[in-house]
């Protein structure tokens, strides 16, 4: 019975929420989605690296991380596409 209830839900959410909603997991850790969201609020890597108390070559390395995990080319690119998916 159990099953069949969230069966049930399963396909009315498929029908309900739009697909772009429904983006898989969101692939960053939980650091490197912080450091995309203070590039997000306009932060440079070096004033990221204050307001996190990390160093400047850390912050460097999340959003390279970032960059590839993600399959973009861009600082900006990264910040489209995560907010794009709901994950920021």
């Amino acid at each position: 019975m159990a099953l069949a209830v969230r069966r049930f839900a399963e396909e009315d959410l498929a029908r309900i929420v739009p697909r772009i909603a429904r983006e898989p997991h969101n692939p960053l850790t939980p650091r490197e989605r912080d450091i995309l969201l203070e590039l997000s609020n306009g932060y440079a890597a070096l004033n990221i690296a204050a307001r996190l108390n990390l160093s400047h070559a850390t912050v460097r390395n999340h959003i390279r991380n970032i960059l590839r995990r993600l399959e973009v080319h861009s600082q900006v690119e990264a910040i489209s596409t995560s907010f794009r998916r709901g994950w920021l």
